[in-house]
């Protein structure tokens, strides 16, 4: 069977933002981002075209922390932690994501129940309440205005698909009949929505909603959405004539076959995809897929087996992985970008360090990820030229 790559990389305790020279000139420079005081690890999650960072700063490693805050990073590098309500009992945060104004969004969570928040870019928050009846409430992603998608639940109670409008008004987004469950994936700057609704009893569907809330279903184009950009395409997966296959739906409703066992997972403004391919021997390969069609295999470093693209600018350049297995559990990974024509390019590493995974991209070629020293610690980085 295929495996996708899953790239665990852990990094060394640095205090403060900490720039390291580059191999070679010309090369870009990575920058260690800061940490809390007191923690060990941090990660990234969100990566804005003006530079602002989100992630979370970990108190011990990141797999097991005892706890985790949700931080954002200036352009400098200097680090804030994003505030949580004063009676509130979960233990950890998490920002999941933020808009092109800084405002982020995200929940706490390790107690009974998940509790929403979004974060203004003055510093303050506002609480993203459930539905009445329900307890918890868990965003997904935040759209350029603010308004924010999520889910709504609670103990022995189905997950709803909710929108809070930048008021904090929480709303229902409906579904087919008889449907249990739902959840929303994606949003536009437009607040066009897309995801899903379930029940035990019956059919899944993919769901467009509208900004005015209303629904399509689109589950005759795609089944499974994997990115979305502002133009209204969608990437993802299509179960049809008998076997799973992978397109990209345009918002005229017009389809391209991307091909068997790929996955892309990011979108540019102008639709081109990138992500990956679950070839022979069951070794992954980035791939990218030009809007008008081209695709372009994305190599791996020549020590390397495999290789996954994770994001992808306006300017066709692609960030990811490359890397092979150490044994059967376990893989090296190094964080690498590919220029428009495909080239292959590996990122410094931190001191002493081996693995690195490049995760976001920005307009200005800013690269976003992780990366790790010899003690073992996650450390969200920065690549810039």
């Amino acid at each position: 069977m295929s495996r996708r790559l899953m790239i665990a990389v852990a990094a060394g305790v640095v205090a403060a933002l900490v720039p390291v020279p580059p191999a070679a000139a010309g090369a870009p420079v990575i920058t260690v981002l800061g940490i809390l005081p007191g923690h060990t690890d941090s990660s990234v999650s969100g990566l804005t075209d003006t530079g602002t960072v989100i992630g979370q700063s970990f108190d011990g490693l990141w797999w097991n922390p005892k706890t985790a805050r949700a931080v954002k990073w200036s352009r400098t590098g200097a680090v804030t932690a994003l505030p949580t309500p004063p009676r509130d009992p979960n233990p950890h945060s998490r920002a999941v994501d933020v808009n092109e104004a800084g405002t982020a969004t995200g929940y706490t969570y390790g107690g009974p129940d998940y509790h929403g928040l979004r974060w203004n870019a003055d510093g303050s928050y506002t609480e993203l309440r459930p539905l009445p009846g329900d307890n918890s409430s868990r965003p997904v992603a935040i759209s350029a205005d603010g308004t924010v998608i999520g889910e709504s639940f609670g103990p022995y109670r189905s997950y709803r698909a909710v929108r809070w409008a930048p008021d904090a008004t929480v709303a229902l987004l409906p579904v087919p009949p008889g449907q249990t469950d739902s959840r929303p994936e994606f949003i536009d700057d437009h607040n066009t929505i897309v995801g899903g609704s379930y029940s035990w009893e019956q059919r899944s569907y993919t769901l467009r909603w509208d900004p005015d809330g209303t629904y399509s279903d689109i589950s005759g184009l795609i089944s499974g959405p994997l990115a979305m950009n502002n133009a209204g395409t969608i990437t993802g997966f299509h179960a049809g004539r008998g076997y799973t296959e992978t397109v990209r739906v345009h918002a005229d409703g017009s389809r391209d076959e991307l091909g068997w066992l790929a996955a892309p997972v990011a979108l540019n403004a102008a639709g081109t995809a990138v992500g990956g391919y679950e070839g022979d021997e069951e070794y992954g390969h980035a791939v990218r897929w030009a809007a008008d069609g081209t695709v372009t295999s994305l190599p791996e470093l020549p020590s390397d087996t495999d290789s996954w693209a994770n994001a992808v600018n306006d300017a066709d350049i692609a960030v990811g992985t490359s890397s092979f297995s150490l044994d059967e559990h376990s893989v090296e990974s190094h964080a690498v970008f590919w220029d428009a024509a495909g080239k292959v390019t590996a990122l410094p590493l931190l001191p002493g360090g081996k693995a690195g995974n490049a995760s976001h991209i920005n307009a200005s070629g800013t690269i976003a990820g992780g990366a790790n020293t010899t003690s073992g610690h996650l450390r969200a980085v920065l690549w810039r030229r």
